[in-house]
C-alpha cells in the first residue's frame, strides 16, 4: 500500500475528495456507497479515487467502499461523536474521570493541578453531552427499527441491543452521580470553584432530562417487544388453524364454528352506500348542472350503442347433476375406538376398517395425527417396535 509523501499532499487529496469523504463518513453505518457512486461524486475522476484507495484513505469491501478506520476514528474524535455507550464504554468514561481526579489530588504542582482540573471539567461536559446525544439517538433508532425492519427475529434482536444501550447510558449517569455525591467528596471540597459548580449543576439538570427520556424509551422498547410477541403468537395460531383446515379436521378439533357464531366483526359486513340526489334548481339554473346533464346523456348514448355480450348456451352435460363426495377421515372417531380397544395405537390403526381403503402411508399419517392432536390423552411408553420397515413407539390409552 502506498503512503502520502507529505502533509501537503494528504491535505490536497482530501480537499479534492471532500464530497466523497463526507458521503462515506455520513454512510459509515450502512455501507451503501458503491464504486460507481464514488466516481459520480468525483465527476468520474478515476485517478483520484484510485489514489484514495491505494493510500488507504478508502477501503474496498466487496462491491462497496468505506472510509478507513483511522480516518473514521479521527473525524469522530474531532467532531466528538461516539457511536455507542455500552458497559465497556461506561467503564472507560468513569475510569478516565477517576484517574484525572486522582492525578489532581496527588499533584503538588499548582500548574499541573489546574491542567487536571480543566481536563476533569471537560470530562463532565463530555459525559453530559454523550448522554443527551445517545438519548436522542436511541429514540430515533427504536422507532426506525420497529417500523422498518421486515424480519421480526432481527427486529427483536435489534430492540434487545438498543435496550442494552439504554442500560449503558443509564449506568453512566448513575456512576457519574455517585462520583459527584459520594465517591470523590474530598476532590470537590478541595477543587470546587464557580465554573466547576456551574458545570455540575448543568450535568445534573441534563441527567434529569435524559432520565425522563430514557424511561419513555425503555417503556416503548418493552411495548414494541410485547407487540411483536403478541403478533408472533397470533401468527402461530393462524398457521395451526390453517393446518387443521387443510386436514379437514378444524370443525371437529376446535370450537371455531361456535366462536364465529358469537362474534359479529364490522369488517365482515357489507359496506353501506348512501345515495345523494342533485338539486333540481341546480340542474335548471347552473352551468355546471347543464354540463352534468349533457355528460350523462353522452354516457347513456354510448352504453346503448355497445353490443351486449351474451353468455354461451348451456350444453346437455352442464345440465346433468354432478356429485362430489369428500370422504374425510374422522380421527376423533378413530381415537375413541382406539381407547375402547386397549391395543397399541399403531397396530390398531393398521388393522382398523376405514370407510375407504387406505394405503400403508395414509395409515401412518392417521397414526401421527392421533398421536399429535390427542397427546395429552395417550400414554407414550419407552418401548418401540418395527413393522414394514417403520420403527414406531408403543402408545396406549391412559
Amino acid at each position: 500500500m502506498s503512503t502520502f509523501q507529505s502533509l501537503d499532499e494528504l491535505l490536497s487529496v482530501l480537499g479534492k475528495s471532500k464530497d466523497l469523504i463526507s458521503s462515506l463518513f455520513t454512510k459509515r453505518m450502512t455501507l451503501s456507497l458503491t464504486y460507481r457512486d464514488a466516481l459520480t461524486i468525483l465527476d468520474d475522476n478515476k485517478d483520484l479515487l484510485t489514489k484514495l484507495i491505494d493510500n488507504g484513505v478508502v477501503r474496498e469491501r466487496n462491491d462497496y467502499l468505506e472510509l478507513d478506520n483511522i480516518y473514521q476514528e479521527f473525524f469522530q474524535n474531532v467532531l466528538d461523536i461516539n457511536e455507542d455507550i455500552n458497559i465497556h464504554g461506561v467503564e472507560d468514561y468513569i475510569t478516565l474521570l477517576n484517574e484525572n481526579i486522582d492525578y489532581y489530588l496527588e499533584s503538588q504542582n499548582e500548574r499541573e493541578k489546574n491542567r487536571y482540573l480543566d481536563i476533569i471539567k471537560q470530562n463532565f461536559k463530555k459525559i453530559a453531552d454523550a448522554t443527551k446525544r445517545h438519548a436522542i439517538d436511541l429514540k430515533k433508532k427504536v422507532d426506525y427499527t420497529y417500523k422498518n425492519e421486515p424480519d421480526y427475529k432481527i427486529k427483536i434482536k435489534k430492540l434487545r441491543n438498543l435496550q442494552e444501550r439504554y442500560e449503558g447510558v443509564k449506568a453512566l449517569m448513575e456512576r457519574t452521580g455517585k462520583i459527584i455525591d459520594h465517591e470523590q467528596l474530598v476532590f470537590f471540597k478541595t477543587a470546587m470553584d464557580d465554573e466547576l459548580q456551574r458545570i455540575l449543576v448543568n450535568v445534573k439538570l441534563d441527567f434529569r432530562d435524559c432520565l425522563n427520556q430514557l424511561i419513555d424509551i425503555n417503556r416503548q422498547i418493552q411495548d414494541y417487544l410485547n407487540l411483536i410477541e403478541s403478533h408472533s403468537s397470533l401468527l402461530q395460531k393462524i398457521q395451526w388453524l390453517k393446518h387443521l383446515r387443510d386436514q379437514q379436521t378444524i370443525s371437529d378439533l376446535t370450537n371455531i364454528n361456535k366462536v364465529a357464531e358469537e362474534i359479529s366483526p364490522v369488517w365482515l359486513d357489507d359496506s353501506s352506500n348512501y345515495k345523494t340526489y342533485v338539486s333540481i334548481r341546480f340542474l335548471e339554473n347552473e352551468d355546471e348542472g347543464l354540463a352534468a346533464i349533457k355528460l350523462f346523456l353522452e354516457k347513456k348514448k354510448t352504453l346503448a350503442q355497445k353490443p351486449k355480450k351474451l353468455a354461451a348456451a348451456l350444453s346437455d352435460d352442464d345440465l346433468k347433476e354432478k356429485r362430489c363426495i369428500n370422504d374425510a377421515i374422522n380421527i376423533r372417531k378413530v381415537k375413541n375406538s382406539f381407547v375402547a380397544s386397549g391395543d397399541n395405537l399403531f397396530d390398531f390403526v393398521v388393522n382398523y376398517k376405514f370407510s375407504r381403503e387406505l394405503s400403508f402411508n395414509e395409515k401412518l399419517v392417521v397414526f401421527c395425527q392421533i398421536a399429535t392432536v390427542f397427546e395429552s390423552e395417550l400414554n407414550f411408553t419407552d418401548r418401540h417396535a418395527s413393522f414394514n420397515g417403520v420403527r414406531y413407539p408403543l402408545i396406549f390409552p391412559r
